[in-house]
């Protein structure tokens, strides 16, 4: 059967239904009418239900509303339209649910398995690309839950994965992306949610012999696999 007007499927109400756009249905009758005068006309003097009978649609890149209605929707659009052409798509619509409707031989059934299992196998092989960097560097740094420093972390970075991001360059990165001050202090936020800790320590400062007190940032191992993830997100969009 030859496809005059394009019939998919979209989830109104909960349920999975043959839907067709009333655009096409309006380009295909001619009408005079401006769209949007035409459907919405049909809407309030047929008493059609949204998320019932149709569904409306905005495309994003130019606003455009398209309203997608089912197929007794159509037929009934096509009917009141009074044309031979009307009369000829609602026909067609009618044949179509028919074939639609019509259940699988075994042959069409095991074709369908074999595709969505391959479409299965497609989307884990995927996934499993997207998250092995991930895992492999999480691995690398993770399974202690230590404080580490900087130079531990970047260190880390390079041993999983390769990425050459020095100690300084890598605090770069936490002050860019906002989770150190311009004094490479963590913020106030970084601490309550567990992701960094400070680190207290002293030394003898040799020249005035006096004790010397200072705060070290460290990264949790909490915060060791959430910027881990948050650098490879990053680099993967930069690739």
């Amino acid at each position: 059967m030859n496809d005059l007007i394009n019939i998919t499927k979209i989830q109104i109400n909960g349920s999975e239904v043959n839907s067709v756009n009333s655009r096409d249905i309006y380009e295909h009758l001619d009408v005079k009418r401006q769209y949007a005068d035409w459907i919405k006309s049909a809407i309030e003097k047929y008493d059609f239900e949204e998320n019932i009978d149709f569904h409306i649609f905005v495309k994003p890149t130019n606003n455009q509303k398209d309203y997608i209605v089912t197929l007794d929707m159509a037929k009934e659009l096509c009917m009141v339209s009074n044309t031979p052409k009307g009369k000829e798509t609602r026909k067609y619509f009618i044949q179509a649910e028919k074939e639609l409707n019509k259940p699988l031989s075994f042959e069409e059934m095991a074709k369908q398995t074999i595709l969505l299992a391959d479409k299965k196998i497609k989307e884990l092989e995927n996934k499993i690309a997207t998250d092995k960097p991930k895992v492999n560097f999480a691995n690398a740094i993770t399974g202690t839950t230590s404080n580490i420093d900087f130079e531990t972390f970047a260190k880390a970075l390079f041993d999983a994965e390769g990425i050459k991001m020095g100690r300084n360059k890598l605090m770069a990165w936490f002050r860019d992306n906002g989770y150190l001050t311009s004094r490479n202090k963590p913020y106030q936020t970084m601490l309550d949610r567990g992701l960094m800790s400070l680190k207290e320590g002293s030394y003898i400062n040799q020249s005035t012999q006096e004790l010397v007190t200072y705060t070290q940032p460290r990264i949790t191992g909490k915060g060791q696999i959430y910027f881990t993830n948050k650098l490879l997100d990053e680099i993967q969009i930069a690739s």
